[in-house]
């Protein structure tokens, strides 16, 4: 339909801009580029980093773009303008991603970046543990999530949740006001678990609310329902 969309080296990952018009790329030959779907000749921006780039994405109303580098920063653009909005930020050490990387082995290094449904917040599930980032400043908001292995995360609609999965075979729940594990861990018969790759519908936990007749109340008691 258009295209290619062309970098100097690999590109890492590409996505849609929420309206569809726009497409973020993030490439080996160290920078951003946000193209017009319809121009696939010209990028609109293009955002240097100097150093490879692992992921791009899309703020959900478009403004803005959370990248993340193998030199272990993130940094966060306007996306119509092509400004940086935060200087580099460094999220791990080079230590903590190089032991994760043995510790996974053969498995895919997972680069997972996502924004809470209110563009405040993004989690980070690759190097040592999961991060919460704020999504304007790029700042850690809490202590890491003490979830080993962590291949992805997602969060939930009310965005304040964030579901973790890790290669130990668990998934976890979290509050995220301050970080704390606030649900149960599901552990899986197999020793590996896929990539969360959607939220539960609200359906679900209803649903078993009423068939147990008991629910964790936000401040972590059982109550009868």
């Amino acid at each position: 339909l258009a295209g290619p969309f062309t970098h100097d080296s690999f590109v890492w990952t590409a996505e849609f801009s929420p309206d569809g018009q726009r497409i973020v790329t993030a490439s080996r030959d160290g920078t951003v580029r946000i193209w017009g779907v319809d121009n696939p000749q010209q990028a609109i921006h293009k955002l240097p980093h100097g150093k490879s780039l692992w992921l791009a994405r899309f703020s959900p109303d478009g403004g803005r773009v959370f990248t993340v580098c193998n030199d272990l920063t993130t940094q966060v653009w306007d996306s119509n303008t092509g400004r940086a909005l935060t200087g580099p930020l460094a999220y791990a050490k080079g230590a903590e991603l190089r032991n994760y990387a043995v510790q996974i082995g053969s498995y895919r290094q997972e680069r997972t970046a996502q924004f809470s449904l209110n563009g405040q917040m993004v989690v980070m599930a690759f190097g040592s543990r999961p991060l919460l980032l704020d999504a304007n400043t790029g700042l850690v908001l809490t202590e890491p999530f003490r979830h080993e292995l962590a291949r992805s995360a997602e969060f939930s609609r009310d965005s304040e949740r964030v579901v973790t999965a890790s290669l130990d075979g668990t998934a976890r729940v979290w509050g995220i006001r301050d970080g704390r594990q606030w649900v149960m861990a599901f552990r899986n018969q197999a020793s590996k678990v896929p990539p969360v790759c959607s939220p539960v519908p609200d359906l679900i936990p209803q649903l078993l609310e009423a068939l147990a007749e008991r629910r964790l109340n936000d401040q972590g008691l059982v109550e009868t329902v």
